[in-house]
C-alpha cells in the first residue's frame, strides 16, 4: 500500500509511546473535536499507563509538529488459535484536512505495523449510518462483514 503522492513530505504517521504525552494529548483532543465529544484532560498517570501498554496502539499523523489525525487500536488475544488480532477503535482526521490522504496514511501505517509483528487480521467497527466512513474503509480494500454491535451502560 502506498500513500498518496500529494501528501506533504513533512507529514508522517507514527506510534505514540511513553515519552509522547504532549502529542497524545493533542491527538486525543483532536479526535474528540472531530467526533463532537467532550474531552476532559486525562490524568498524567492514566495517559502514561495507556502509552506504556503494549496492547494499546495510538498513532498520530503529524505535520510540522501539528497533529492532523489520530488512530487508536486495541490488541486482542485470539482464543481459536495462538496469536492476536487488532481492533481499530477510533480514526479521525482534522476536519479541514479530511479527504487528503491522512486517514489512509494512518490506517496503512497501522496495517504495516500489524503485519510486521505477525498480526494476521485487523478490523474496525463502523457505524452503518456513517456513509463516509463506510466508503473510506471500502476504498481501502476492507472486507465488510454484516455484524451488529451491542452495548450496555453499567453505571460504573
Amino acid at each position: 500500500m502506498s500513500s498518496p503522492a500529494h501528501l506533504s513530505p513533512s507529514l508522517h504517521a507514527r506510534r505514540l509511546r511513553h515519552l509522547d504525552r504532549p502529542a497524545a494529548r493533542a491527538t486525543f483532543r483532536l479526535m474528540a473535536e472531530v467526533f463532537g465529544e467532550d474531552h476532559a484532560r486525562l490524568p498524567d498517570e492514566h495517559l502514561d499507563a495507556l502509552l506504556a501498554d503494549d496492547g494499546f496502539w495510538a498513532y498520530a499523523a503529524i505535520e510540522d509538529s501539528r497533529v492532523q489525525g489520530g488512530l487508536t487500536a486495541h490488541l486482542l488475544p485470539r482464543t481459536r488459535e495462538a496469536g492476536h488480532e487488532l481492533m481499530v477503535y477510533d480514526l479521525a482526521v482534522a476536519t479541514d484536512r479530511q479527504r487528503q490522504g491522512i486517514g489512509r496514511l494512518l490506517l496503512e501505517t497501522v496495517l504495516s505495523a500489524a503485519r510486521h509483528v505477525g498480526i494476521a487480521e485487523v478490523y474496525v467497527p463502523a457505524d452503518a449510518r456513517d456513509l463516509e466512513a463506510l466508503q473510506f474503509y471500502r476504498a481501502l480494500g476492507g472486507a465488510e462483514d454484516r455484524v451488529r454491535h451491542f452495548s450496555w451502560r453499567t453505571g460504573g
